[in-house]
């Protein structure tokens, strides 16, 4: 069982979505699914338990579809994962990313976990880690204590963590405080990425302007309409792939808005540049796809700064800084990245796969010395 639940975004879902697929191809695995809708290609591949959805709002936790309250919302999820974990009695259970954030969701965490072990006392709980981590306000703890609450949590009740990324690019010392004192195993994994898609074929060529799963603070699509309109850049069109919990804006350019769907990929492919946010699944599909871009850190993303620092880095996307936003100076950056050749980043993009892979290492260890 994969317990996932993106509040804010959608990025922990796709990640555990793709990780969730690779190891269905050999086991039965089971996908909690209770954050915003996220369409994938594949959704077939994946069985899900879906749970009464919650989103992180500006007052804290809150139902997405329901009128119930929140506390009725959060005990039917309760009662749902209790039977899904009954009836599976699974030999692993993988937590997307706690106990390094979600201690708001503690409470229904460790009943899972409680139930688990009380199903099968042998079950291996591993922790399923981004690239890069930060404390967020969300994680509220005496000021400096925050790498011992989390590494406390991982002694107690974890087997492992999977970082999803490459060790000598992110390595978790980097943005994790307390990372050498970790005791806890720790593999990396590589980079989850999707696979690439064809190309969608356009006439015109466009510019793909994306904000991923949640708010637009710079709204990225109206800022690249306002640069698109300079003389030099008329050829060109905006495409806004909208995130999940995006406003519209203003345009004033030859325009195509989409919805984030399950084809994002492919349109990013067939693209003569792509302008996003620098979200771990937008640069993996970069990272995939080889394709020219533009990154905007999210102010309210605790990880972008550095994983924006090791995408110039590596030569595969140029950062925009805060002061860029403005239709001239973002139209020479446009007219800049267009000139440079595409990126040609040998990366592995295999993250899933190796994470199904280590998955199997464990649980046959688990089994027996002569399996370890």
């Amino acid at each position: 069982m994969l317990y996932s639940q993106a509040l804010s975004g959608v990025g922990h879902y796709v990640r555990s979505f793709e990780i969730a697929r690779a190891l269905s191809q050999r086991h039965e695995v089971q996908l909690v699914d209770g954050g915003r809708r996220v369409p994938r290609a594949a959704d077939n591949e994946v069985r899900r338990l879906v749970l009464p959805r919650i989103v992180r709002a500006r007052a804290g936790i809150a139902p997405l579809e329901s009128t119930e309250s929140l506390p009725r919302v959060l005990a039917e999820r309760a009662a749902r994962l209790h039977r899904a974990v009954i009836a599976l009695r699974p030999q692993v259970l993988i937590i997307e990313h706690f106990p390094f954030s979600k201690w708001d969701l503690e409470a229904e965490i460790m009943s899972v976990v409680a139930a688990a072990r009380a199903a099968r006392p042998q079950v291996l709980i591993v922790c399923s880690l981004r690239d890069i981590v930060r404390q967020t306000r969300f994680e509220e703890c005496v000021a400096g204590n925050y790498a011992a609450e989390v590494q406390r949590r991982l002694e107690r009740d974890f087997d492992a963590i999977m970082v999803h990324g490459e060790e000598q690019l992110t390595p978790l010392s980097a943005s994790f405080p307390g990372a050498a004192a970790l005791r806890t195993p720790l593999y990396y994994t590589g980079i989850v990425a999707e696979a690439p898609a064809p190309a969608v074929s356009s006439e015109t060529p466009y510019v793909l302007v994306s904000s991923g799963g949640g708010t637009d603070p710079l709204k990225l699509p109206s800022a690249v309409a306002a640069a698109l309109a300079t003389p030099q850049l008329r050829h060109l069109q905006v495409i806004a792939c909208r995130g999940l919990a995006a406003a519209p804006g203003a345009v004033s350019t030859p325009w195509l808005e989409r919805p984030f769907g399950a084809d994002f990929i492919a349109w990013l492919a067939g693209a003569t540049l792509s302008v996003s946010y620098t979200g771990y699944n937008t640069c993996a599909n970069l990272l995939a796809t080889r394709q020219r871009a533009l990154l905007a850190i999210h102010p309210a993303m605790s990880d972008q700064g550095a994983r924006g620092a090791v995408m110039q880095s590596l030569g595969a996307a140029r950062v925009l800084n805060a002061g860029g936003w403005e239709p001239q100076p973002l139209a020479e950056s446009i007219r800049a990245a267009l000139a440079a050749p595409a990126p040609t980043v040998e990366l592995k993009l295999d993250g899933a796969a190796r994470s199904a892979a280590f998955i199997e290492q464990l649980w046959d260890a688990r089994r027996g010395p002569r399996a370890a």
